[in-house]
C-alpha cells in the first residue's frame, strides 16, 4: 500500500487581505494554513505587529517558528489528522471540541519542535531568546492551550525529532 506523495505547501506573502480557498483572509488573524488551498497566508501587517508585542522585532527564530506551525497544520491536514479530529468535533459539545482544539494546537507546537532539531542539527538555527506565541487569556472556554502546555509540547518536538512523540491525542498531557 503505497502513500500518496507530500502536497508541498506555500507560503503566501500579502498586504491587508487577500483571498484564499478558505475565504479572505486578513492582517486580523495573523499568519494563516488554509487547508483547501495547502497555503499559509501570512501578512506583512502581521510582523509589525509582532516588533510591537515584542517591543522589537521579532527574532528570525520567532518569525521561522509561526510560519513553521501553520506548516505544521499543513502536515496535519496531510497526514489525514485534521479530517479525523472534525469527524470527532461533529459528535461532541463545545467542551470536547476546544479539547480537541487544544490538542491540535500542542501537536502543531511539538511538530515545530521536531522541525527545529533538524534546523539545529544542520547548524542552521539558533534558539536565542525563545518563548512560544501564547494567547494572553486562557481558560476552560477556550480553545487555546497555555503558554507552559505549549512549551512542553515543543520541547519534547525538539527534545526527539521524532513526530511519532507527537501524538497529544494518546499522551497524558503535562
Amino acid at each position: 500500500m503505497g502513500h500518496s506523495p507530500y502536497p508541498q505547501p506555500t507560503v503566501v506573502i500579502y498586504s491587508g487581505k487577500t483571498g484564499s480557498a478558505c475565504g479572505l483572509v486578513s492582517a486580523a488573524v495573523g499568519p494563516r494554513y488554509c487547508p483547501a488551498d495547502h497555503k499559509v497566508y501570512l501578512d506583512t501587517a502581521s510582523l509589525s505587529e509582532l516588533s510591537r508585542r515584542f517591543g522589537a522585532p521579532p527574532s528570525d527564530f520567532t518569525l521561522a517558528y509561526l510560519i513553521v506551525y501553520e506548516v505544521s497544520r499543513h502536515v496535519q491536514t496531510a497526514l489525514g489528522t485534521m479530517s479525523k479530529i472534525d469527524e470527532q468535533m461533529r459528535q461532541t459539545d463545545a467542551r470536547g471540541r476546544n479539547a480537541l482544539s487544544v490538542r491540535l494546537e500542542l501537536q502543531a507546537d511539538c511538530y515545530t519542535g521536531v522541525w527545529t532539531y533538524f534546523m539545529q542539527k544542520r547548524h542552521r538555527l539558533e534558539l536565542g531568546d525563545f518563548k512560544v506565541p501564547a494567547p494572553q487569556a486562557v481558560d476552560e472556554s477556550t480553545p487555546y492551550a497555555d503558554g507552559a502546555k505549549r512549551l512542553w509540547w515543543f520541547k519534547r518536538g525538539l527534545a526527539a525529532g521524532d513526530p511519532q512523540q507527537c501524538d497529544t491525542f494518546v499522551v497524558a498531557k503535562p
